[in-house]
């Protein structure tokens, strides 16, 4: 849907940062451990790792850092206890 608010999932919504796309598949197949994404606020920047999360075929987890408060409000406990069931469910799918 072209004109939606949130962060697209699908590729064929995803415009101008195809670039960006491939290169953020690329270094995903070659291993990289750590991939930062960085920009201006509504840049994209969300959108663009949704369309490369939505487009893999393996287990993975979705950490959103805007629900996580900062280290010095010592993470709230809703959010740390979000994080252990996601963490257990990604967990249980490897294991099957």
């Amino acid at each position: 849907m072209l004109f939606e608010i949130g962060p697209k999932e699908r590729l064929e919504d995803f415009f101008n940062y195809r670039e960006q796309y491939g290169q953020t598949l690329k270094a995903l197949e070659n291993g990289e451990r750590l991939i930062l994404i960085q920009g201006p606020r509504r840049t994209g920047k969300t959108t663009l790792m949704s369309v490369v999360y939505h487009s893999l075929n393996y287990p993975k987890i979705w950490i959103d850092g805007r629900i996580i408060k900062s280290q010095k409000a010592n993470c709230s406990q809703p959010s740390i206890k979000w994080q252990r069931r996601k963490k257990k469910k990604f967990l249980e799918r490897l294991k099957v």
